[in-house]
């Protein structure tokens, strides 16, 4: 059986963990718990705390997709979309080779791409 022994000087102890307060004794306590009570509505997964269920549900989807043409990429979270949108947004460069189109944001990587893919410059 498992017992909670306070301590005189206010720390409460399980074992080897000591806590300061009750409400952070019973979060880590919830870690040694078998009870998952937050349930996926699209899968079998089951967490121990909310949080983690957020998490794992970003897994089922990629909401967040980058507005600008010929882009398309898709994130699961809407700050990953922002940095993402930081370089895209400013414009891409294309290589004008017949039949490349690739797209760059910054000069030098075009330029790089033309001398090393068709022999430019």
């Amino acid at each position: 059986m498992l017992s909670i022994s306070p301590k005189p000087d206010s720390e409460l102890r399980f074992g080897k963990f000591k806590a300061k307060t009750d409400p952070d004794l019973r979060k880590h306590l919830k870690k040694h718990s078998d009870v998952m009570p937050f349930a996926c509505p699209h899968c079998e997964f089951r967490a121990k705390t909310n949080p983690e269920l957020c998490s794992h549900q970003k897994t089922h989807g990629r909401p967040f997709a980058c507005t600008v043409d010929g882009c398309g990429q898709t994130f699961t979270e809407e700050r990953y979309l922002k940095n993402h949108e930081k370089t895209c947004s400013k414009g891409r460069l294309v290589c004008k080779e017949p039949g490349c189109g690739q797209k760059f944001t910054k000069p030098c990587n075009l330029t790089r791409h033309e001398k090393s893919q068709h022999k430019k410059g």
